[in-house]
């Protein structure tokens, strides 16, 4: 199956591989492990799966951030910089093909590292989703607090806010968190997916196609066979009813009735 592809794109520490792991732990292959390069986390490709219910898809999740390289402390001003210098290489020839293929970005940030930049911030992502056609955007914070105010913020846009600390449901029973999460990426409308029904049918179908052959001449000559001694039994119990004493002829018909009954 031809995978579908996410970006999982923010500053240092941002908790870009966190959310991969996450993801990876809720596949059918939860205990695969991530490599996390000293040096940078861009160009990091996860691959994984995502099954529900009703379908059955794969995923790459491509881990890229700014600056490329990872530093002590990345300063507020200095992210905003780097973001935009990605931005200027994203839609560049070269990324073409990537943006092509993308399908959903996941927008890692820090509040405190980009506190005073966040709405600037959030401009440049808004010009990577312009970017993607008919992927879906998520904005997600790795922090301790409510972050009521950067979530209104980030709802002007148009985005999704996820606070990945958080987990389970909120009063309103909708998921929250890592819950939310993971439910963004299942009820999205993969490009390439395998419905569980389709799939089940597809098998059974190629199953009969295999078979079908093979089976045929054998039911035919198994039914002809059938037919024969049928036929046999019956002209040999015509044959043989005139020979039956009269007040016996209706038993050996009844015999010869349920023989056959039982032979079908």
């Amino acid at each position: 199956m031809i995978p579908n592809h996410v970006l999982v794109l923010g500053a240092p520490r941002t908790g870009k591989v966190r959310v991969a792991e996450y993801i990876v732990s809720r596949s059918d292959r939860p205990d695969e492990k991530i490599d996390r390069p000293l040096d940078t986390h861009s160009g990091i490709i996860v691959k994984t799966d995502l099954n529900t219910k009703y379908y059955t898809t794969k995923l790459n999740l491509l881990i890229d951030e700014f600056p490329d390289e990872r530093s002590v402390s990345v300063l507020e001003a200095d992210a905003l910089s780097a973001l935009r210098n990605w931005y200027s290489e994203f839609i560049s020839d070269e990324y073409e093909e990537i943006r092509e293929v993308l399908e959903g970005l996941i927008f890692c940030i820090d509040p405190k590292t980009l506190h005073a930049h966040i709405e600037e911030s959030l401009k440049v992502v808004e010009q990577i989703r312009d970017s993607i056609e008919d992927g879906f955007v998520c904005i997600l914070a790795t922090s301790e607090r409510d972050e009521e105010e950067l979530e209104d913020l980030v709802i002007s846009f148009g985005f999704e806010f996820v606070n990945f600390s958080q987990l389970g449901k909120n009063e309103f029973h909708e998921s929250i968190g890592k819950d939310r999460v993971l439910e963004i990426l299942q009820s999205h409308e993969w490009t390439n997916r395998v419905l569980v029904h389709d799939y089940e049918q597809n098998k059974r179908d190629k199953a009969d196609e295999m078979t079908r052959g093979l089976l045929d001449d054998r039911e035919d000559n198994h039914n002809d066979m059938d037919l024969d001694e049928i036929f046999g039994k019956l002209r040999l119990a015509k044959d043989n009813v005139q020979n039956v004493a009269p007040e016996k002829r209706e038993e050996y018909v009844n015999k010869i009735i349920e023989e056959v009954m039982d032979f079908l």
